[in-house]
Order: structure tokens, then C-alpha cells, then sequence
């Protein structure tokens, strides 16, 4: 039998784990090491965070096989997902530049992740195995309410990232180079948010909705890609958080908000 869903999460986790190695790369050559930008580094935590969920999702079939242990390696893929819609929400907040409302966002965020965790331990019930011939797939026996919370924790992340990267956009609609970069943001993440909804919202641990949500997240995480911004290119172009409307259209031609630089 072909474990085929841990194939697919394995070449996630490669693609997601090169996308963060290589954002780290041009990170370290364009930046001079007193300029480094905060928010591309919440990116590369967001990739790397999101390549280990992924290489935990693959080792049921590929590197164990014991069905607690898998449990318990899915499990901390599970406590990932919630640390990634940690990180996302510390972005949107970033740019905005209020990072009191993404601290409160975030521990009410942290806070669910311990509900999950107190859950797990306390209904540390095996992976179930399924086939649908030549095809093999694991999948958790967990209650309900708790794949459900962790979908809607992502969910509110996701929310929260694609309507502030959409608000930018629009408010700098007229810089067509900033608007891709703000589209591109909230784009990637209405993949990903979709792919976080049918993974644990609407999959009863069927094959089909959990191979829909493995390709969905791999595309969400290269559109994301194209919109983060580099030292090295134009100032005019680094982010679509620049371009907040802080300041009237005269005072921001003068001194321009950045939160990433």
C-alpha cells in the first residue's frame, strides 16, 4: 500500500522548508545585519513553522508506523499549526503597527493551543488506519470539537491576515507594484485558510479533502512567497505595509510608515 497523503505532506514540508531556507538566504545577502527587517523574519518563522508541521503530518507510513506514536508526532504538528496562526496574526498586527491588539490576539490564540494540548491528553486515543486501495492514510481519533478548534484557530488567523493585507491593497491601489505584493499576501493565506478549514473543519478523515488540503496549502505558501519583501529592491515596492494612510497623502510623501524596514 502507498502511503500517499504522507508523500504528499512530505514534499510539502521539502518545498516549504527550501521556500524558508531560501527567504532566509536572500534575507542575510540584502539586509545589512543593522537593517534586518522584523517582519520578513516573522515570515521565515512562519515557513520553517510550517515546514516542521508538514514533515510530522509524513512520517506516518514513511518513518513509524506504531499507531500511538504517530498520534503523538501528529499532535505536535497540531500544536505547529496553532504556533503558525501565532506568528501570522504578529504579522497582520505588525503591519498595521499594533502590536498591543496582536499580543491580545495571539494569547487568546496561545490559550486554545493549551485547551488542545490539555484535549490530547486526555483523549490520547491511537491513529486510525484507512485504505482506499492501492492508497494508505492515517488518521486521528480525536473528539471532534477539538479538529474543529484547531481549524477555527487558523481560521481566525487567516481572517485576521488576508482582510489587513486586502485593506492594504486597497489603499494602495494606485502603486501597482505594492498592490500585487498586498494581493499576493492575502491570497496565499485565503489558500491556506481554505486548505486549514477542510483539513480539520470539514474532513472526516476522508482521502479526498485531506489530498485537496495538502495541495492547496503548497500553493498558498508560493503565492505568499511573491508578496514578502526584500531590502534589495526598490524602496517603493518593500511592502504593502508602508503604504498605511497613518499620515495625510502630503506628510506621507515626506516620511513614509515602514514597519518592515
Amino acid at each position: 500500500m502507498i502511503p500517499i497523503i504522507a508523500i504528499a505532506n512530505l514534499t510539502n514540508g521539502i518545498i516549504s522548508a527550501l521556500l524558508a531556507a531560501r527567504l532566509y538566504a536572500r534575507y542575510k545577502k540584502s539586509m545589512p545585519s543593522g537593517q534586518r527587517s522584523e517582519g520578513v523574519r516573522y515570515f521565515i518563522a512562519f515557513y520553517t513553522c510550517i515546514a516542521i508541521m508538514w514533515l510530522l503530518y509524513a512520517t506516518p507510513g514513511l518513518v513509524v508506523s506504531d499507531l500511538y506514536l504517530i498520534m503523538i508526532l501528529q499532535s505536535l504538528g497540531d500544536v505547529l499549526v496553532y504556533v503558525g496562526s501565532i506568528i501570522a496574526v504578529q504579522i497582520a498586527f505588525l503591519a498595521l503597527n499594533r502590536r498591543g491588539a496582536g499580543m491580545i490576539v495571539s494569547i487568546g490564540l496561545a490559550t486554545t493551543a493549551l485547551v488542545y494540548i490539555l484535549g490530547r491528553v486526555l483523549n490520547p486515543h491511537s491513529h486510525i488506519v484507512s485504505e482506499v486501495a492501492p492508497y494508505i492514510y492515517w488518521h486521528a481519533d480525536i473528539p471532534g470539537w477539538l479538529a474543529i478548534m484547531t481549524g477555527l484557530a487558523a481560521a481566525v488567523s487567516s481572517v485576521i491576515f488576508i482582510t489587513t493585507f486586502v485593506m492594504l491593497s486597497w489603499r494602495a491601489r494606485d502603486n501597482a507594484d505594492v498592490f500585487r505584493r498586498s494581493m499576493s499576501l492575502a491570497s496565499g493565506m485565503l489558500l491556506l485558510f481554505a486548505a486549514s478549514l477542510i483539513f480539520f473543519v470539514f474532513s472526516t478523515g476522508g482521502f479526498i479533502p485531506a489530498m485537496t488540503a495538502s495541495l492547496l496549502g503548497i500553493a498558498g505558501l508560493l503565492i505568499t512567497l511573491r508578496g514578502i519583501p526584500h531590502r534589495n529592491e526598490p524602496s517603493d515596492s518593500n511592502t504593502p505595509a508602508d503604504l498605511i494612510p497613518t499620515k495625510t497623502p502630503q506628510e506621507k510623501r515626506s516620511e513614509r510608515v515602514n514597519r518592515f524596514n
